[in-house]
């Protein structure tokens, strides 16, 4: 019952059937961040710049939750490693729609609110982007066991991915 309100709500013709509702969820978020983007790219950031400041949030916020379902709900033909790979894409895509972030992004004018706001946002993407990357990698897989050599006094490296993304949250928040 609920699915044919929905499904009258989008006039979309290529809306799932009735039942299925993982794809009707997948289907509604789509929608939200197609939505979205098309009230951003409708404004012109200089004359508006407190809405385009918003939708740039909301747009970044939508992505973010899109990751989540991507996560949460894999497609079934999509490899752990694809799908690793297009919610890394996707995450890179949110920080660069945030405000002050990517090029062509409103600035956020001093608002302190919007401000918190696109930090919170910068530091949940950088920490799921963390979680994906040591997903990829392979987590270790507990303790372990035995007696290790001490490991001799390194130079200084290149942090890697997940430390990287680690550090960028922890400044952003």
């Amino acid at each position: 019952d609920e699915v044919e309100v929905i499904q009258s709500l989008c006039d979309d013709d290529d809306f799932p059937e009735a039942g299925d509702v993982m794809d009707i969820i997948g289907r509604l978020s789509d929608l939200a961040v197609s939505e979205t983007f098309a009230a951003l790219n409708s404004l012109d950031p200089v004359v508006e710049s407190d809405a385009a400041t918003t939708l740039s949030l909301m747009a970044s916020g939508a992505i973010q939750a899109a990751v989540g379902r991507l996560q949460t709900l894999p497609p079934p033909d999509l490899s752990s490693e694809e799908c690793g790979r297009a919610q890394l894409d996707m995450l890179s895509q949110a920080l660069q729609t945030l405000p002050g972030e990517g090029a062509g992004c409103p600035s956020l004018g001093g608002n302190t609110l919007l401000e918190r706001q696109a930090e919170i946002l910068a530091a949940q993407a950088y920490l799921a982007m963390t979680e994906v990357h040591l997903h990829l990698n392979g987590l270790p897989s507990g303790p372990r066991s035995g007696r290790q050599k001490p490991s001799k006094p390194s130079k200084p490296s290149k942090p890697s991915k997940p430390q990287w993304s680690l550090e960028k949250g922890r400044s952003a928040l």
